[in-house]
């Protein structure tokens, strides 16, 4: 009636866009919107004040249904990033198993089918068994050793007749035969020179057995001798080839050890990256499966209902407030 009396923009009609009154209407739903918690409880309370009961109460009822279907939407897109980005990661861990187990199988076509363990095992008992080998044939190259020196230093010093009394020449058999028969062709020659003269033929006999007797017995000395400097060289030749093989031995299991070393580091790697695969696996298959199982973690436990009477305005206070007031304004105005 009187549209004079108040501000232009009160009853100016406005041309919103479809984008505009869309947004006007939400930020209108948002202030007539109330959520509030129950006490103390995980419950909430979701209201909407509206000139229409039923309105309100669908507006409500549509609100906690979008929400809940909000979250189930996002729950699901949720599974299908992890099931998408699960899915990457297969093939990035499928194509690393493959390189390890290639690596692996080209190192056992470079070395060969060897058993590592039985190779090893085998070897540490031919070097144990060599080393014990080792060192009797040091010892019996150390005694002939000494036997050879003690001769060559009688040789050296001109001692060709003192070589029976080297011990390695005493203690031989056939030698103590030999002196045997030496020391009787002496003793006759002794007797005989103080019974008869030294021209008599029983003399010269027994001179000729005695010069026989020691000629022989310098013959099977120096045999032995040569046989003392051929068992000083088989000695020293049967320890150097036991040190060869215990050196061949040796090197054979440090190869070993290092093929053990890396072909285990191998399996290793390879084992490490299939378990990693295989859980992989197994969560990429559970979450496939229950990709449509999706829970929400809400729920409209009871719905909203119209209103028998209106909310607001509440008419009896406004009525009370009003009465007051008046009061005491016909009371200051008197």
């Amino acid at each position: 009636w009187h549209a004079d009396w108040f501000p232009q923009s009160w009853h100016q009609e406005l041309n919103y866009t479809d984008e505009q009154a869309f947004n006007s209407a939400v930020m209108e739903l948002r202030q007539r919107t109330s959520v509030t918690v129950v006490g103390k409880s995980h419950l909430v309370s979701i209201g909407v004040t509206m000139a229409d009961a039923e309105t309100g109460a669908a507006t409500a009822n549509a609100l906690a249904q979008g929400y809940l279907a909000s979250r189930q939407s996002s729950q699901q897109q949720e599974s299908l990033n992890a099931s998408r980005w699960m899915n990457t990661r297969m093939v990035e861990l499928r194509t690393q198993l493959q390189q390890a187990e290639s690596k692996l199988q080209a190192y056992r076509d470079g070395q060969g089918p060897v058993d590592v363990g039985g190779v090893a095992t085998i070897t540490a008992n031919e070097l144990a068994r060599t080393s014990d080998r080792l060192v009797d044939a040091r010892r019996e190259r150390a005694d002939a050793q000494s036997q050879y020196r003690q001769v060559q230093g009688l040789l050296a010093r001109g001692g060709n007749l003192d070589l029976s009394s080297v011990p390695a020449v005493i203690n031989n058999p056939v030698i103590q035969q030999f002196q045997a028969v030496a020391a009787t062709a002496q003793a006759r020659v002794d007797e005989y020179s103080q019974r008869y003269g030294d021209k008599l033929p029983q003399m010269v006999a027994a001179r000729s057995e005695l010069q026989a007797a020691q000629a022989s017995l310098r013959s099977q000395v120096s045999q032995v001798v040569a046989g003392l400097q051929h068992n000083y060289q088989l000695a020293q030749d049967n320890e150097n080839a036991l040190r060869s093989s215990f050196n061949s031995n040796k090197q054979e299991i440090q190869d070993i050890s290092r093929k053990e070393f890396a072909l285990r580091e191998l399996q290793r790697d390879v084992d490490s990256n299939r378990d990693v695969y295989n859980t992989f696996m197994t969560k990429l298959r559970e979450t496939m499966a229950t990709a449509d199982l999706v829970s929400g973690n809400a729920r409209v436990v009871d719905p909203a209902i119209a209103p028998l009477f209106p909310t607001t305005p509440r008419k009896a206070i406004l009525v009370v407030l009003a009465a007051l007031l008046s009061m005491i304004a016909g009371c200051a105005i008197a």
